[in-house]
């Protein structure tokens, strides 16, 4: 007899909506995402998506080509704006009080920094994620708490920040 695999589709896996979200809602996984000066779109899109997928706490964006009514974003985020908390943050100070309850944590190769896996959160996290070209900034370097790097086994030493932050960020969400 041949097996009969389907995909599911959204009414499969979410037939009580209402209460599913709000479930989803209460049990947020404890990391959040800082995107430092993230200015694709496409990448802001999906780190939304992402963010939704991983259901964590909380999206700052700091000096970032955010829009919330971008089409683009929009889109590629699949409308998740309705769902994740965000908020622009245009002065680092504000980090300093998040800095009691969080860890910083640069996803930036570094001198200091270490490979993702080996990294062991003691309280939950703000995985700090840096622009397309530049990285994370060295304003926000100076404040981390850690810094954590993929490796990187082929010529390029770095990859898509959506890409990259999709590994470290479900790194994170299996250890807590």
């Amino acid at each position: 007899m041949k097996k009969q695999i389907r995909q599911l589709n959204f009414k499969d896996e979410r037939k009580y909506f209402d209460k599913e979200l709000e479930r989803i809602q209460k049990e947020k996984h404890p990391v959040v995402l800082l995107l430092d000066r993230v200015e694709d779109v496409r990448n802001i899109g999906g780190l939304f998506r992402l963010a939704d997928a991983a259901n964590i706490e909380k999206i700052y964006l700091f000096q970032c080509n955010f829009d919330p009514k971008n089409k683009q974003i929009q889109r590629i985020s699949r409308s998740t704006l309705k769902y994740i908390d965000y908020q622009k943050v245009s002065d680092l100070s504000e980090m300093g009080q998040l800095k009691e309850r969080y860890d910083l944590v640069g996803l930036e190769i570094t001198n200091e920094s270490i490979i993702y896996q080996d990294f062991k959160p003691k309280k939950p996290v703000i995985l700090v994620i840096g622009n397309e070209k530049n990285g994370v900034s060295e304003a926000i370097l100076q404040i981390t708490d850690y810094c954590i790097h993929l490796p990187m086994y082929g010529l390029k030493t770095s990859m898509n920040v959506t890409c990259a932050t999709a590994i470290a960020l479900y790194d994170l969400i299996h250890k807590f």
